[in-house]
């Protein structure tokens, strides 16, 4: 669930951008296998590939997980889901 949910938001901003997999690739120094892997879900992106892909996208690392703490705790804990959503 948090490679799809990551991949999801990764692949948002690669087309807002008007990017391809290659230009991602090349900024980021994320091999673009690891990057369609992570893009399709089947593996979770690693703390060090987090980093380098934000980086290279100019976005927060933050904004490859926003929406997934609602998913997990959308009954648990309605505080934290208040203020996840003033990211």
């Amino acid at each position: 669930m948090i490679g799809t949910r990551v991949g999801e938001n990764l692949k948002k901003v690669r087309i807002e951008k008007n990017m391809t997999l290659d230009n991602v690739a090349e900024m980021t120094d994320v091999s673009k296998p690891t990057l369609h892997n992570i893009k399709t879900g089947k593996t979770s992106p690693s703390i060090d590939n987090l980093w380098k892909i934000s980086s290279g996208l100019g976005i927060p690392i933050n904004y490859c997980f926003q929406r997934l703490a609602l998913i997990l705790n959308w009954s648990s804990n309605p505080i934290y889901i208040r203020l996840l959503l003033r990211i």
